[in-house]
């Protein structure tokens, strides 16, 4: 049976949620000299995904999620100013 003869009730859902990105320059030699989040949040769940390296996901718990969410803080006071 071909895929679309299985499935039934499709819906085409078109958000208009705007997306958040933290994007910066890393003035340190050695390191990637740009680098790009992406802010995505479901619910009480906040999960950053590096637009650069799609694998790579920094979710709460771990260390560097609150260095992104420190950035992103600081940026959004900074951007209603």
């Amino acid at each position: 049976m071909e895929f679309q003869e299985q499935i039934k009730n499709v819906e085409l859902l078109i958000s208009t949620m705007p997306r958040v990105y933290l994007k910066w320059t890393n003035t340190e030699e050695g390191r990637d000299k740009q680098d790009c989040y992406e802010r995505f949040v479901f619910g009480e769940e906040i999960i950053y995904k590096n637009i650069l390296g799609k694998s790579n996901t920094v979710q709460q718990g771990q260390p560097f999620f609150n260095t992104l969410e420190n950035i992103y803080k600081i940026a959004l006071a900074n951007s209603n100013k």
